[in-house]
């Protein structure tokens, strides 16, 4: 049964029920997402430190789980919620609930935080044509896409319940 004929059952309960699937999963994304995230994060920070020759920002890594679950939803929770519409749209198209829903999502979350202005890289040292991209900055992307890919496909394991395609109800 096509999705349009599903939306014009007369008792509105595959509606319903798509868009009550819907909500399971992005409130997954929104509730687990920013916290995965953190994580990711902290780990990414002090791996960076170390092999940008800084091993001394090393103490971030336990700060940022000290003190980031306070604000983890605060930055994290909108591009979260991108990510889990993205995966509530993905599911709907696809009969199974295939892993790969959750990276593309992160993909999906990652690209709008950057090209939103969301996820700024630190600039490297000025020259004449402008910044320079160092490695760090380089580091800093490499971490950033972690955060948004590794934080999605938790929360897609975890939303995977959720995703089942309703059956057509029988007339």
């Amino acid at each position: 049964m096509p999705l349009s004929d599903k939306a014009r059952d007369r008792t509105g309960k595959v509606v319903a029920t798509n868009l009550w699937r819907a909500l399971r999963i992005v409130s997954v994304y929104a509730l687990i997402g920013p916290l995965v995230g953190l994580v990711v994060f902290a780990a990414g920070v002090g791996a960076l430190a170390v092999l940008s020759g800084r091993p001394e920002g090393m103490w971030l890594s336990p700060f940022l789980l000290l003190y980031g679950p306070i604000f983890a939803h605060f930055v994290g929770v909108i591009w979260a919620i991108v990510a889990g519409i993205c995966a509530a749209i993905l599911s709907t198209f696809t009969p199974t609930r295939p892993l790969w829903i959750g990276p593309a999502s992160g993909l999906v979350s990652f690209l709008g935080a950057y090209l939103s202005g969301g996820v700024r890289l630190p600039e490297g040292p000025a020259s004449p044509i402008g910044p320079v991209v160092d490695g760090f900055s380089t580091g800093f992307a490499v971490v950033m896409l972690l955060v948004h890919v590794v934080s999605a496909t938790a929360c897609w394991k975890v939303a995977q319940r959720f995703a089942r395609t309703p059956s057509a109800p029988s007339i």
